[in-house]
């Protein structure tokens, strides 16, 4: 059986990317199920606990920021296509993390607006903050080779 042609580039970042972005809305249906069958918890989460996972979920998605490729106007200088998958990657699983502190919180506490919160929180990160460097990547790639002439590289 012959191999099958592998997906193109752009195509396999967009179905990690809308796979680890859409999961954070799974999670809220999730949430809504589980907030609308009327369950109490048995006490609510602690003040403490709730502001210790308040700060790592902010501080989960600055470093999901920082982790995030870098785009800059040269072609020259942007990642190769593994090295910026890979760190996409590792950053919206990291965003991904504060949703999950968001889902922890509901689940002990049942308090909606935590995990809103939070899941709020980590999608305008991947939303607003990765996903337009992958797709600014991805234009600087194609500006070069829709006919445009590369830089000469420096030395």
């Amino acid at each position: 059986m012959p191999r099958p042609k592998p997906l193109p580039e752009k195509a396999r970042w967009l179905v990690l990317v809308a796979g680890l972005t859409a999961s954070i809305p799974l999670y809220a249906v999730v949430v809504f199920v589980l907030a609308s069958s009327g369950e109490a918890p048995a006490a609510a989460a602690p003040e403490g606990l709730r502001y210790g996972v308040y700060a790592a979920a902010f501080a989960l998605a600055l470093l999901a920021l920082a982790v995030a490729p870098r785009v800059g106007t040269d072609p020259a200088t942007a990642l190769p296509f593994e090295a910026f998958l890979r760190r996409t990657l590792l950053s919206l699983v990291i965003a991904e993390a504060a949703a999950i502190l968001g889902l922890v919180l509901f689940f002990l506490g049942r308090n909606l607006a935590d995990f809103l919160v939070l899941a709020g929180m980590a999608l305008a990160v991947s939303l607003l903050g990765i996903i337009p460097r992958g797709l600014r990547w991805f234009r600087l790639r194609e500006d070069v080779t829709a006919g445009g002439v590369p830089p000469l590289p420096p030395g």
